[in-house]
């Protein structure tokens, strides 16, 4: 760990929603996804979900990912 990593992924495309304020939550719950992972795109999604079970936030979006070339 550390070092020089071999992937870069910039991000193209994002999107957030953020569903209601939960300020005095002792604790909040993220789950993430990335269903597809394929000839250099990556599709994600997001939820933030507080103590007491309700969507708090939600996200998506995409990005390219390349090797990174050894010198």
């Amino acid at each position: 760990a550390g070092g020089v990593q071999p992937w870069t992924a910039p991000n193209i495309d994002l999107h957030v929603a953020v569903h209601r304020q939960v300020p005095d939550d002792p604790s909040l719950l993220v789950e993430g996804v990335a269903p597809l992972a394929t000839e250099g795109l990556l599709t994600f999604r997001s939820s933030v979900w507080s103590s007491d079970r309700r969507l708090v936030a939600s996200g998506s979006g995409q990005c390219l990912f390349r090797r990174i070339p050894t010198a």
